[in-house]
């Protein structure tokens, strides 16, 4: 059987299952490599003034998508990629101060037109990657949403947890020559 066969047997089958998938679940992707698939170079950034999360946005913004044009380049990824993600780390002790839980803080976010933070979940037996369609664009806007009204009284994101315009992945780092890069 040749990979355009192959590959065609597995989309339909895919698809199949498609409908099934889980709300906001991600489609899958299909990647057909031809001839040699091992990288034959690697390329290191990294900056005294920029953060991992700006060379990041470069490179998938404006290098990436010029090296791929390349005739015989056949794929460009970014290792040790650090996108851009909101982050809302909660306080415990906070909400249970306030009478709240994780699922209230979820409500009030989704009631908002956000998902969650993008990020993953991660539990025992499992590991979720989540991810958010929003119109809110900025820490500040985030730390405004409101969790919950109560007698006049207004309690915020900011009040139960901060938030910061961090990495969506933490679980690698790359290194060249001693400094971190992407």
């Amino acid at each position: 059987m040749n990979r355009d066969a192959a590959l065609a047997q597995i989309t339909s089958k895919v698809n199949k299952v498609r409908g099934e998938l889980p709300a906001g679940a991600e489609d899958p992707v299909f990647d057909v490599a031809v001839g040699e698939t091992t990288a034959s170079a690697y390329l290191g950034f990294y900056s005294d003034s920029l953060d991992s999360n700006q060379i990041t946005d470069y490179l998938v913004r404006v290098v990436q998508p010029k090296l791929s044009t390349i005739p015989g380049v056949q794929k460009a990824d970014v290792l040790g990629a650090r996108t851009f993600a909101m982050r809302i780390w909660l306080k415990p002790e906070r909400m249970a101060a306030l009478g709240l839980s994780a699922s209230d803080v979820r409500a009030a976010l989704a009631s908002q037109n956000v998902l969650s933070a993008v990020g993953q979940t991660k539990g025992s037996m499992s590991s979720v990657y989540l991810t958010a369609q929003t119109d809110l664009n900025s820490a500040e806007e985030f730390r405004d949403i409101i969790i919950r009204e109560h007698n006049d009284e207004l309690i915020r994101v900011r009040d139960i947890a901060d938030v910061v315009l961090g990495a969506e992945n933490y679980d690698s780092s790359v290194m060249f020559s001693g400094r971190n890069g992407i």
